[in-house]
């Protein structure tokens, strides 16, 4: 199975509503269809920026 890729864009909305605090890790990657793994890894690949 291929590994799907995400635009920049989305993850920059990702990241976003994890900063913000107002919703968990896994609200956030049931409302993208992500892995609730990839809002931690991307929201710590935006901060190490």
């Amino acid at each position: 199975m291929a590994k799907k890729r995400y635009s920049p864009k989305v993850k920059f909305q990702v990241v976003l509503e994890a900063l913000t605090g107002e919703k968990t890790p896994g609200q956030i990657a049931k409302q993208y269809g992500i892995h609730p793994n990839s809002v931690g890894l991307w929201k710590k690949e935006f901060l190490e920026r």
